[in-house]
């Protein structure tokens, strides 16, 4: 319940059901969250809407607050990600000034409560329970009181006369920092030694010190270095890095990297299922945590195998927690199965009151008696402009099959075109005579039925009707295949615009010959006369 807290302040705030809100709480709130969401037009909307005050009960700020709950839920279920007041992730420094001892650390953050005592550290990726080092809160006040103890007792801190540096010159390194966290150097292993192999190249940890998560955690004792006791044999790692040998070898090497990513995702998995069914002090745990780690930070790295993962799995009737479904129900996937341990139960109760959320979220629609008169409205400026809305279901059923009929046309056209060069090449006396069942069909009046016929299929029958203008037919042909053009010119990487020649190729031709059909049916009837002029653009615009 205590872990739940802060996520649900956040849809308590959401939804308006705080007292407390202040002007723009919720959306702060909200944002504040590391990692929780991107800035995108809803949450920019909302809370422009926040700090105008508008009403709760509005319906647009209804909407678009629904649109941020959404987004929410799907970023904390798919990564299994659950806020936690009281941590941040804080960039690891190395005490070079030999005033911690072992066990301890010294944080520089603003938001660190000022009644910490201790602190949890956690690097990622982490494969073992002593990664998770539990370590005594050094205050800056305490650092002075050392320093003071020490030029008093004049003790030697061991360094060499370079390194040596006086009280105040450590203490000074102490209050310049910011948004860190400075972990003990002292003993065989630094303290970001002890989780799983870190150093302080600039790898980044989690920090916690919430009272209520310390109080139900123990101290582990840290993995041995794994370096020390993995029996590794020389040559029996990943391929070597790129060198320009040839391009059989840079093709092998970049195989084998994907094969290998590849690979470490599903011994990733397996390291999860495994910490959650069996604990992180099984066996299997163990085993798999061990293999990780030798995937990830051993110089030396053995070759993995997808059978020995599997294999494995199946040993231990490894499954996969529910806490990794991504939007999906338990009953309809294969091999999932409902976990007992704090991440199961939290996304049970993550998705149970998120759905109910969202649910009881909904926006009042507006009074039937105002949306007819909104309809009436629409109707009257649709009739004043020469516009059916009937038209509009119509041009969506005309842009489903467009497409094919684009692709289908480019293909035809490219026979006819072949068909053509090759009769012009022909010698004069070997090509066929007029009047022969073989001699080749004429490009033009091939062109001119082709647009006739396809006329039939794309616009659909009953625009036959007298109330469907032929020029409000042809607009919308004009309209579904503008898109297609633009697409088409960004391949070729051409800007030339206008009116296209019947042979300039492109989508807009296809729609320039179907629209002129379709404009002199009502003159010719047959589909003739497919030339298109200049000035029919602007009607085709301006419709």
């Amino acid at each position: 319940e205590y872990c739940l807290e802060p996520e649900l302040q956040v849809f308590d705030r959401l939804l308006g059901n705080s007292d407390n809100d202040s002007k723009d709480g919720w959306m702060n709130c909200l944002l504040s969250r590391q990692g929780s969401l991107k800035e995108t037009t809803h949450s920019r909307i909302a809370f422009k809407m926040e700090c105008a005050g508008v009403s709760q009960s509005d319906p647009e700020f209804r909407r678009h607050k629904k649109l941020l709950l959404v987004e929410l839920h799907k970023k904390i279920r798919d990564k299994a990600h659950y806020h936690l007041s009281g941590c941040a992730y804080l960039r690891m420094y190395a005490d070079h000034t030999f005033l911690l001892d072992q066990g301890e650390a010294f944080v520089a953050c603003e938001d660190l409560a000022p009644e910490a005592v201790e602190i949890l550290a956690m690097r990622s990726p982490s494969y073992f329970a002593g990664d998770l080092r539990k370590l005594r809160l050094v205050m800056f006040d305490e650092l002075v009181e050392r320093v003071d103890r020490h030029r008093r007792q004049k003790a030697d801190d061991g360094l060499g006369p370079l390194l040596r540096r006086n009280g105040e010159d450590k203490l000074e390194f102490f209050r310049g920092l910011k948004n860190c966290v400075v972990l003990s150097n002292k003993g065989k292993q630094s303290e970001a030694g002890r989780m799983s192999g870190g150093d302080y190249d600039g790898d980044t940890c989690w920090t916690c010190w919430n009272s209520e998560l310390l109080k139900e955690l123990k101290r582990v004792s840290p993995a041995e270095d794994l370096r020390d006791v993995c029996d590794v044999p020389s040559g029996n790692g990943e391929k070597s890095a790129w060198t320009p040998q040839n391009q059989k070898d840079q093709i092998s090497y970049g195989l084998e990297s994907r094969s290998h990513n590849k690979l470490l995702g599903n011994l990733s998995e397996g390291l999860d299922a495994a910490i959650d069914k069996e604990g992180f002090d099984s066996d299997v745990a163990k085993e798999l945590g061990r293999a990780s780690y030798l995937q990830v930070d051993c110089p030396d790295k053995p070759k993995l195998k997808a059978l020995d993962i599997d294999e494995l799995r199946k040993k231990h009737d490894l499954g996969i927690p529910d806490w990794k479904l991504k939007g999906q129900t338990l009953e309809s996937t294969k091999g999932y199965y409902k976990s007992t341990k704090i991440l199961g139960r939290l996304y049970r109760e993550i998705e149970e009151r998120m759905k109910a959320a969202i649910k009881g979220f909904e926006v009042v629609p507006p009074n039937t008696c105002v949306e007819s008169l909104i309809d009436e409205r629409v109707l009257r400026m649709c009739n004043e402009f020469c516009v059916n809305p009937g038209m509009i279901e119509i041009a969506r059923k005309m842009e489903e099959n467009f497409r094919y009929h684009i692709q289908q046309y480019s293909n035809d056209k490219g026979g006819k075109l072949k068909e053509r060069e090759k009769m012009e090449e022909m010698d004069p006396r070997e090509k066929p005579k007029e009047g022969d069942n073989n001699v080749a069909q004429n490009y033009s009046d091939w062109q001119q039925s082709y647009f006739h016929r396809k006329r039939k299929e794309i616009v659909p029958k009953n625009l036959t009707a007298l109330d469907y203008p032929k020029e409000i037919k042809a607009a919308f042909l004009y309209k579904v295949g503008m898109a297609e053009e633009i697409e088409y010119r960004k391949r070729r990487k051409t800007t030339s615009w206008g009116v296209q020649h019947p042979d300039a190729g492109g989508p807009m031709e296809f729609v320039w010959g179907v629209a002129g059909d379709t404009l002199r049916q009502d003159v010719f009837g047959d589909g003739k006369g497919l030339q298109i002029h200049p000035e029919k653009e602007k009607v085709f615009s301006r419709r």
